[in-house]
């Protein structure tokens, strides 16, 4: 009796971490907000099912120029922002008032494709590594959109 019942909170276990780990350590599903990446990726609606929906791979991959990654904000943890690695490590970048600036050890220069919005590494500075979640790789929301990044 005693074993039925240890096997089965087994599976109930199993059944609850396995979802969890795969979301945790392969990828999961992010919704885009706001306009920042446009045309890129569209966010400026306040339903979700009409703004883009991207899957973002977690596992660990080096952020390469070009990459679109999900990542912490520095100013505020409850936030996510979503924007494209422009700069790597070592590289010079213009920052404000045309200041070149070296983008410093594990960090990245970050961008918004949609000139107009501000709020990217030239408002708050470079990125650490640590902040970074997970590269977004497709768009898998609406089917009209579905394409690799």
């Amino acid at each position: 009796m005693a074993r039925r019942l240890v096997r089965k909170a087994g599976k109930v276990v199993g059944l609850i971490c396995l979802p969890i780990a795969f979301l945790d350590g392969i990828g999961q599903p992010a919704l885009v907000q706001g306009t920042s990446m446009e045309p890129t990726l569209k966010g400026n609606s306040s339903k979700w099912y009409n703004n883009d929906i991207v899957w973002l791979r977690k596992q660990f991959i080096r952020p390469h120029e070009g990459d679109i990654f999900v990542f912490i904000s520095p100013r505020n943890e409850r936030e996510r922002l979503i924007k494209r690695v422009v700069a790597e490590p070592g590289e010079r970048v213009h920052w404000k008032d045309s200041t070149r600036f070296t983008v410093p050890l594990h960090h990245y220069w970050v961008k918004a494709d949609n000139p107009k919005c501000a709020i990217d590494s030239t408002y708050f500075g470079a990125v650490n590594i640590g902040l970074m979640e997970g590269k977004a790789t497709h768009v898998i929301w609406p089917p009209s959109r579905w394409r690799k990044l």
